[in-house]
């Protein structure tokens, strides 16, 4: 099972799936985001696809690891979570898009933009 979200984590321009699509939330469809009770927003797992169409540059990998780079910070892809450094300190462990979103911008003062709007996991 995979980690809850909570409303306090997402902003606008994260993307979440919502009733199965991916959504990017903006001004117009934050009010989505209602956790009193059900909601059907759901985190966005991290995979190659998405940090290639954020920008982030492919380094190296292996079969259960991969390396990229953007801007200073080193994001360490393995099956189910990515860790997250920048100048050699781990920063934090993280599973989904918006908290990659979410860090980066904190590490950075950056916006990652996203290249590839077709992307659906």
């Amino acid at each position: 099972m995979l980690p809850e979200i909570f409303e306090s984590e997402l902003r606008e321009g994260n993307f979440v799936f919502h009733s199965g699509e991916v959504l990017c939330l903006n001004h117009k469809n934050l009010d989505l985001v209602s956790f009193k009770g059900h909601h059907d927003l759901e985190g966005i797992n991290i995979n190659v696809n998405w940090l290639e169409n954020f920008g982030f540059f492919y380094v190296s990998g292996s079969d259960d690891q991969y390396t990229f780079f953007l801007s200073g910070v080193k994001i360490e892809l393995f099956d189910s979570q990515a860790l997250v450094t920048i100048h050699n300190n781990t920063v934090k462990n993280i599973v989904f898009v918006h908290e990659l979103q979410n860090i980066f911008y904190a590490l950075t003062g950056k916006e990652l933009i996203l290249k590839d709007s077709g992307l659906s996991d």
